[in-house]
């Protein structure tokens, strides 16, 4: 038995080895996805010392960088800022200098890369406006042209958008399972086991022959009936007999000659013998 397993053991080991790539075949990353609006013919700052742009998650993953075409006077130092749809809460802010670039983008890389939701809206802004010393801005469209979204200056939306590219790293495909065939092994073998004369201590339903031996289990076999007298009371008539009780009857007992005391009125006929009773026969 040993020597068979050590000769199955490399089809098993070959099969195992076949089954792991099948299954944990590296699922290769997503392209990055790119946000843009690439209009840059109008050159604009904003109303406040701030000016942004509102757009749409197109993929869910992490925001990786942003580009945009600075207006500025020379260098200047600003905050780029990351910000979820409401425009106030704070994603992820950077320090970044700009320059004047005439309408081309300038792409800068997030410090920390921003995770974003596929179909969520989100805003970005730098701190410089018609207001700042020295002002600034950014390039874009004189209309809007971009439907995900609007530029915007504070409070204030504008019917127009900023020029820019947004680069989103998509996360990877969740793998879908799938009913890879694995090929059969030699491991589990459904091969017969020939029986043995080694009991075992299986329950069986193994029919019991009937024996001699008396058992107390209580049966209702009927009992026949014997001549022992029982103290049960019957209702067996009794035959006559003529042996004499004690129960009184109404037999007529025939006349006998035995004398009795029991006065009779039988007439006496008359006798010779003189008796001395008195009679009233006259004297002659």
């Amino acid at each position: 038995m040993h020597l068979r397993f050590a000769r199955r053991f490399p089809l098993v080991a070959l099969a195992t080895l076949l089954a792991m790539l099948l299954i944990w075949t590296p699922v290769a990353r997503a392209a990055d996805i790119i946000i843009e609006q690439l209009d840059t013919t109008y050159r604009g700052c904003g109303e406040q010392s701030e000016m942004g742009q509102t757009f749409t998650a197109t993929a869910t993953g992490t925001i990786t960088s942003i580009a945009i075409a600075p207006a500025a006077s020379g260098v200047l130092q600003t905050t780029l800022t990351v910000l979820a749809a409401n425009r106030t809460t704070l994603l992820h802010s950077q320090q970044i200098n700009l320059s004047e670039s005439g309408g081309v983008l300038t792409t800068f890389t997030l410090s920390t890369p921003v995770p974003v939701i596929n179909g969520q809206g989100y805003a970005f802004k730098i701190g410089l406006g018609c207001t700042t010393t020295p002002a600034g801005g950014m390039y874009g469209s004189s209309t809007n042209v971009y439907t995900g979204g609007q530029q915007y200056s504070g409070s204030a939306n504008y019917t127009f958008d900023a020029g820019f590219r947004i680069t989103i790293a998509a996360d990877p495909a969740t793998p879908t399972p799938t009913n890879t065939p694995v090929p059969p092994t030699a491991t589990a073998t459904n091969t017969p086991v020939p029986p043995t004369n080694t009991p075992t201590n299986t329950p069986t339903n193994t029919p019991i022959p009937p024996t001699n031996t008396p058992t107390n289990t209580p049966t209702n076999t009927p009992i026949p009936p014997t001549n022992t007298p029982t103290n049960t009371p019957t209702n067996t008539p009794i035959p006559p007999t003529n042996t004499p009780t004690n129960t009184p009857t109404n037999t007529p007992v025939p006349p006998t000659a035995t004398a009795t005391n029991t006065p009779t009125n039988t007439p006496v006929p008359p006798t010779n013998t003189p008796t001395s009773t008195p009679t009233n026969t006259p004297l002659c």
